[in-house]
């Protein structure tokens, strides 16, 4: 999970990936103004930081919440999602371009659960659909990352389950990258 800056200068557009058709239990949507109670609690808990590589903030507000949620259709950088079970928020998937500098063709995929959804199997099946969407044959992604935390062996399952192999040149010793390329035609 990562956070644009709202002064952030957009040099690169990107399209957003083309969504596939929603599961009965569950969907992607944009995130709402109206979501930002739900979002300021699912982000108002400790064990959903533990993993990610921005510091906890002390809490976050509702108005807090509604500004983080502007921030992501703030710019084509990035592409945020909210995953909606039973018409509300259980956690959000994002993929951010332009991460390895010159090479449009690399983007790295991030997503958190809220706790009331863990352990159900939500965050394989969205980390699965989420990465098939950016790297899909028409799209301009052709190698998808993701960045795990050497203790988290939840995140570890949850990206082989939905394709990623890890790249062992590519762990500093706290986070390991896991890679998915697109299937040649």
């Amino acid at each position: 999970m990562g956070w644009v800056r709202a002064d952030c200068i957009d040099d690169v557009a990107h399209p957003a990936p083309r969504q596939t058709a929603d599961r009965p239990d569950w969907r992607f949507r944009d995130w709402r103004a109206s979501d930002a109670a739900a979002y300021a609690a699912m982000l108002d808990d400790p064990t959903l930081w533990r993993y990610l590589p921005e510091p906890a903030p002390e809490a976050i507000t509702e108005a807090g919440a509604r500004d983080l949620i502007a921030l992501t259709r703030a710019t084509d950088r990035h592409v945020v999602k909210a995953i909606e079970v039973a018409g509300r928020p259980a956690g959000q998937v994002r993929v951010l371009f332009g991460v390895r500098g010159d090479d449009a063709g690399v983007a790295e995929v991030s997503y958190w659960i809220g706790r009331d959804h863990r352990g159900r199997g939500l965050a394989s099946r969205a980390v699965r659909r989420f990465a098939r969407d950016v790297l899909r044959p028409d799209g301009h992604v052709t190698r998808l990352i993701a960045r795990v935390h050497r203790d988290n062996a939840a995140s570890r399952a949850i990206v082989a389950k939905a394709g990623f192999v890890p790249v062992p040149a590519e762990h500093d010793g706290v986070w390991q990258v896991f890679e998915r390329r697109r299937a040649r035609a």
